[in-house]
């Protein structure tokens, strides 16, 4: 329903005030150090016009001038360790993106602890615009991820994906453009 600020210093959480029994049920306070907003720009938007404190800080209501797109991110797990020349790797020029879309692949090897000794390489590839791949099957994501990383990377080629995983997040990524 609402965030309690702070008395003494007002950009200072101490509590979230919620409806444990539905909208219409008295509020209840859970004390709280800080709160994190894990949402998407669309979440962040609806949060902010629903509770008065966050509608009261202009650095909430400028969340309010930011376009939300589509984006979609994938996780492969390949059958061997590639090599590839970047642990960051943005992409583009690709026919299949002239609606504007953007891509980034990640060595999750290189970036991430979990992944350094792997021993087969895992890939995270991120799309930003990316409302053509909502609709598809994971497998087609997959499937055209794989294309273009080939392309990218020949270090790729012959390489078989033997898991992955394919996130969706509809209006859920900030806009960004260069400049």
């Amino acid at each position: 329903k609402d965030l309690v600020a702070s008395e003494s210093d007002e950009d200072a959480v101490t509590g979230v005030l919620y409806s444990a029994n539905g909208p219409d049920s008295p509020a209840e306070t859970l004390e709280a150090d800080a709160v994190i907003f894990a949402v998407g720009i669309s979440g962040m938007q609806s949060i902010v016009r629903s509770t008065k404190t966050l509608a009261s800080r202009a650095q909430f209501r400028n969340t309010m001038n930011l376009s939300p797109i589509d984006g979609v991110a994938a996780r492969l797990y390949f059958d061997r360790l590639i090599d590839i020349e970047f642990a960051s790797n943005a992409c583009f020029g690709f026919p299949q993106h002239d609606s504007g879309t953007g891509w980034t692949y990640f060595n999750l090897n290189e970036i991430h602890d979990e992944f350094r000794n792997e021993g087969k390489s895992v890939i995270e590839a991120d799309f930003y615009h990316a409302n053509q791949y909502l609709a598809a099957s994971d497998e087609a994501v997959v499937a055209e991820i794989v294309a273009m990383l080939r392309k990218a990377e020949s270090s790729f080629i012959g390489a078989s994906v033997e898991d992955y995983s394919v996130v969706r997040i509809p209006r859920g990524v900030t806009h960004f453009r260069t400049g």
